[in-house]
């Protein structure tokens, strides 16, 4: 059994054997592509699952994969799992007499792999396309690739789990065009891709993830709510009973994914408690954990700038996603159902497969590739005049945002963070990039004044949206940057008048430009000014004119240091601006109507002429 046929490969890639590998946090699978088609390759057992799992033997021999898990029962010191979150830093397992590190571990299940896919395709493999969180650093996939190395393979490319996902689905699409976001919930990460299909090449707008999210967390909350039923804190000192009470709650999270109930029965000591679960129970249960899951996915699709009514697919992947917890909190964020058309356990296997047909040159996988560029377009700019004009769109949002203002104007400043709140929740009953919409009005309206008690909306705002972190900032453009000065300059930039600022703004460049009688006048207020935001008028003015301006102030007789009322040009009629426009547009309206009754007479009157009788 080969691959890829000669004739259907090019020659550079027809002697290469490349083979598509998922390393997973539980379980690892490795996938062929071949005659045209990607092909899961079993393992010894005759499996396509194979547990992330190594153990020493009481001979010393190494166990990986179903026996390494089966010791695990009865010798659970001698094995290891999970270790593939350790990746890339310093942490060692001791199994058996000696150290190991996490490469050294993700290296014995990958030349597992290997061997099960030499024996399975009756040719060595010396190259592979292997999978990896979207949120992995640099570091961790440099450990990647180092645990490649020390199993003999060479890594062909580091593919990110949900853009292998988006391949192994864009290969059955009948479409050259499409947009589909890509939701991996795994055992110990959660990833996020929105991606594009446009004439055979997916570009992967954007991604976000979270390194300590996944369905173990799920787990571990059914664990808990054990002890919240009964079980005493002692119990959580025994490691042993905490390995078994987690094996019974996954074995309950299992069964609710299956069934659609659940009970778990446990007991230490002379203490017995059960925990039932349903649908319901469940999903109130693990609440913290699916409001962690919202930010990572807005800020994907903040960053690809692209709205849930935009996109054509979503796609599920991972194993956790099976839960009908998750299924339906995709359905809600989407407003849709998701796309589980291949499996998600093995979706980013299969998709690694193409990938690795792509580099031998299939010709059925001619035209097709990747870029994974995660390209940041910024949004558009927030300014004084754009927010000015925010009430005129039809937006649900912004509705929603303009009764937040309202009712913050009505309230004390102790309700705010509680209004906040409420408009959230109700945001969460919408789609997913409703909050994201609700967030560049929110900002909109504070830079425009159209929101009372700016201060406490802006702390509230900040804790909720992640105004504090600065990639978040990056993805909001010229609000971002708004934002930054706030953070800052302080609340003083808030409680400072927007226009009588900006007059300022404008009087600091007409003092570096020129000292002369209008300008010396002013410096009191620029004093304060420089008092107020010494980093931004260091943008405007120099610290030598300032010295300068302060200087010729002192040398005023005092009869001539009463600042002239228009010093800066066009300051009043800015101050005026929005009333101008508005008158503008009442004259504009009132000629409109005078022309459109002119043009009715006078149609009339022909009408009348012509239809008049002759003498």
């Amino acid at each position: 059994m080969a691959t890829a046929r000669p004739e259907d490969a090019d020659a550079e890639g027809k002697d290469r054997v490349i083979v598509g590998i998922d390393l997973g946090s539980s379980h690892s699978l490795v996938c062929a592509w071949i005659d045209g088609a990607p092909r899961l390759i079993p393992n010894g057992a005759g499996e396509v699952l194979t547990p992330s799992c190594v153990g020493v033997g009481d001979d010393g021999r190494i166990l990986v994969g179903k026996a390494a898990l089966a010791r695990r029962e009865t010798h659970p010191w001698d094995t290891a799992t999970r270790f593939r979150r350790h990746l890339g830093h310093p942490h060692a397992v001791r199994l058996g007499t000696r150290d190991y590190r996490p490469e050294e571990l993700a290296a014995l299940v990958l030349r597992t792999l290997v061997r099960d896919a030499e024996a399975f395709l009756g040719e060595p493999v010396t190259e592979a396309v292997v999978t990896v969180p979207a949120c992995f650093s640099g570091e961790q996939r440099e450990a990647t690739r180092a645990a490649c190395e020390l199993a003999g393979i060479k890594v062909e490319r580091l593919l990110s789990e949900a853009t292998a996902a988006a391949l192994a689905h864009a290969v059955d699409l009948v479409t050259d065009e499409a947009r589909f976001l890509v939701f991996r919930l795994g055992a110990a990460t959660f990833d996020v891709a929105v991606a594009q299909l446009t004439d055979g090449m997916i570009g992967v707008r954007a991604s976000a993830g979270d390194d300590s999210l996944g369905g173990d967390d799920f787990t571990a909350l059914i664990a808990t709510q054990a002890f919240a039923n009964g079980l005493p804190d002692a119990a959580g000192e025994s490691v042993a009973f905490m390995r078994d009470l987690l094996a019974l709650a996954e074995t309950a999270k299992c069964e609710l994914t299956r069934r659609g109930t659940a009970h778990l029965e446990a007991a230490y000591g002379e203490t017995s408690v059960s925990v039932a679960l349903d649908g319901d129970t469940f999903a109130t249960l693990t609440q913290p954990l699916l409001n962690r899951l919202w930010y990572p996915i807005e800020r994907a699709m903040r960053l690809a700038r692209i709205r849930a009514a935009d996109l054509d697919h979503v796609i599920l992947a991972g194993g956790a996603t099976r839960m009908p917890v998750i299924r339906a909190l995709a359905t809600q964020m989407f407003a849709r159902e998701p796309t589980t058309t291949i499996d998600p356990m093995h979706i980013a296997a299969i998709g690694a497969a193409v990938q690795a047909g792509i580099a031998m040159g299939d010709r059925a996988l001619r035209g097709l590739d990747v870029l994974e560029t995660g390209s940041r377009a910024s949004p558009t700019v927030a300014s004084s005049s754009t927010a000015t004009s925010v009430t005129s769109a039809s937006d649900p949002t912004l509705d929603l945002a303009l009764g937040f203002a309202a009712d913050v104007g009505k309230q004390p400043v102790t309700a705010v963070q509680g209004l906040l709140a409420n408009a959230l929740a109700e945001l969460r009953k919408r789609y997913i990039d409703a909050p994201g919409q609700f967030e560049e009005h929110l900002i909109d309206l504070l830079v425009a004044q159209r929101i009372g008690q700016r201060v406490a909306v802006f702390e509230a705002a900040a804790d909720a949206f992640h105004w504090r972190l600065a990639d978040h900032l990056d993805a909001l453009g010229s609000r971002g940057d708004w934002i930054r000065r706030v953070l800052t300059e302080g609340d003083d930039w808030l409680a400072l008048d927007e226009r009588r600022r900006f007059e300022w703004l404008d009087l600091a460049a007409l003092g570096e430009a020129r000292l002369d009688a209008p300008i010396v006048p002013c410096w009191p207020e620029m004093r304060v000014m420089r008092e107020r935001f010494p980093t931004l008028i260091g943008l405007f003015v120099s610290t030598g004119t300032l010295a300068n301006w302060k200087a010729a102030f002192d040398a005023l007789p005092a009869s001539s240091r009463d600042r002239p009322k228009r010093v800066v040009p066009g300051a009043e009629s800015r101050l005026s601006t929005a009333a101008a426009a508005a008158d503008r547009d009442r004259r504009r309206k009132a000629w409109r109507a005078a022309v459109l009754i002119v043009v009715a007479l006078a149609l009339c009157a022909f009408a009348l002429w012509h239809g008049a009788p002759r003498r």
